[in-house]
């Protein structure tokens, strides 16, 4: 009797410590997993954010709405594909580099935006003078002075002179990182830019975030909370694991 318990007893260890090794194996393969997971979605957010082009339309205010997905990797791996880039870009890319040697960017925008007036007729106030007529506005996206010299040709050989004393145009720009809900659990970053001013229009947008602005990590649900548990405790279940097979063992 005392043989075949003791056997029991070594099959029973041999058993507990195949069980380690699978569950170490196991949680090393998983993360390993993991990694190799975030690496791929991550190249294929960068894909996609190089390729796209900027979406207008218009928001529940009817302003003017400019989104392009942003660049979401590692400052090494673009200066990688550096000759892959855009002007616009790359230009991104080296201010970044400057601004890095003093502090870490983890976010940054390059915005490319043009006034831009198809027509414009004066409607506001006209005041003629002796040989000067001055024209006056101030709207709601648009305020100028504009003063017209020698109109009244009092020299023939002097053209007529325009001089612009005013042109202002009022405008509040909004700008703002969010999740491009496409369908997929890893989702994008995508940049917006809103101009409170119809005459100012966004051309491009070249926008950058660190890999780690993910929103498993930042709006994680529920799932996400317990594999991040699961991971950030490993040791100590590895830890709980052995010694409860050291516990059989030794019984």
């Amino acid at each position: 009797m005392k043989n075949v318990s003791f056997d029991l007893k070594i099959n029973l260890t041999t058993l507990i410590i195949i069980g380690v090794i699978i569950l170490a194996a196991a949680g090393y393969f998983a993360n390993r997993h993991n990694s190799l997971i975030n690496e791929l979605n991550q190249e294929i957010r960068l894909r996609d954010a190089l390729s796209d082009s900027v979406r207008h339309y218009q928001n529940r205010e009817g302003l003017w709405v400019a989104e392009k997905l942003t660049m979401q990797t590692t400052i090494s791996r673009l200066e990688e594909i550096r000759e892959d880039l855009t002007e616009e870009q790359q230009r991104l890319l080296d201010r970044i580099n400057d601004l890095d040697k003093s502090k870490r960017v983890i976010a940054a925008a390059l915005i490319h935006a043009n006034i831009r007036i198809d027509s414009l007729q004066h409607a506001g106030e006209t005041i003629v003078g002796d040989s000067t007529i001055t024209f006056k506005d101030e709207q709601e996206h648009l305020e100028y002075e504009i003063l017209v010299d020698n109109v009244a040709l009092i020299d023939d050989d002097l053209m007529p002179n325009l001089y612009f004393q005013k042109l202002y145009f009022p405008n509040e720009t909004f700008v703002e990182f969010h999740w491009q809900i496409d369908g997929r659990d890893e989702h994008p970053v995508a940049f917006s830019v809103t101009h409170t001013n119809p005459f100012i229009q966004t051309h491009n947008i070249e926008s950058y975030v660190i890999p780690e602005v993910r929103k498993d990590i930042l709006e994680p649900t529920g799932w996400d909370r317990i594999g991040v548990f699961f991971d950030r405790n490993k040791f100590y279940f590895g830890i709980g694991v052995g010694g409860a097979a050291m516990y059989l063992i030794t019984r």
